[in-house]
């Protein structure tokens, strides 16, 4: 191999690795525009002083881009998780970016096209006003998605624990007698619990009522709870 042919390998190996940092540094940029405009278009349209021109340019587009990042994490979550209580409120995500894109619209298009048209400078007020629904409901939507998680997590490495203690081939007697016997002691609370509530309300419990009062895991209280309405007992509403 010559030098022309090394210096032609090394820019095709180093051709890629730029590619792919230019590609991860570019979509920071792309926000510069709008943000900017809308910025210009506070200071101009609607008299806002620099410093909240600046912050506010700021907010809306950090705004646009954690709504689209939490409506396609919710869309990859979905796309795993098997029960429908473990769902992500993806189409609530679309709905505040749809809320970012009619402000940026708003902001950036109407007020340049209208003038200084009454209309259009109150409508721009009223969405600014209204900013912080879309940015509240962001944060708490991913925020319940992270404690789902983590319960998800928990549920998991329970049912993992409590296959593993079943599974121990050379466990000793007594060892198992005290397991059954602290099993049979939590499945006898549970059952209690449920009786109980039967018989005073007519219905069963819900399963995160089962948890709260009995201190068992979430898959346990529902297998009971599962197993009991099998029965012919009445049914969980």
């Amino acid at each position: 191999m010559n030098f022309f042919d090394k210096v032609n390998r090394a820019v095709r190996e180093s051709e890629a690795s730029v590619v792919n940092l230019l590609s991860a540094i570019a979509p920071w940029a792309a926000p510069l525009a709008p943000a900017y405009m809308s910025y210009a278009n506070m200071r101009i349209y609607l008299d806002f002083p620099n410093w909240v021109a600046l912050a506010v340019a700021l907010v809306v587009e950090i705004l646009g881009l954690s709504t689209i990042s939490t409506s396609m994490e919710f869309w990859r979550w979905n796309k795993r998780a098997g029960a429908k209580y473990a769902k992500a409120p993806v189409q609530l995500a679309i709905a505040t970016f749809l809320f970012y894109l009619l402000i940026v619209l708003l902001m950036n298009v109407a007020l340049e096209a209208s003038g200084e048209n009454p209309a259009v400078i109150v409508a721009a007020r009223a969405m600014l006003t209204l900013l912080s629904v879309p940015a509240a409901l962001v944060l708490a939507m991913r925020t319940q998605h992270t404690h789902m998680v983590h319960d998800l997590q928990s549920e998991r490495a329970e049912r993992r624990a409590e296959r593993t203690n079943t599974a121990v081939p050379n466990e000793q007697p007594h060892t198992q007698r005290t397991n059954n016997r602290t099993n049979g002691e939590k499945r006898d609370k549970v059952m209690e619990y449920i009786r109980q509530v039967e018989a005073n309300e007519q219905r069963l419990p819900r399963v995160k009522e089962v948890t709260d009062n009995t201190g068992v895991a979430k898959s346990y209280a529902s297998e009971v709870l599962r197993k009991y309405g099998g029965n012919g007992h009445a049914k969980t509403v």
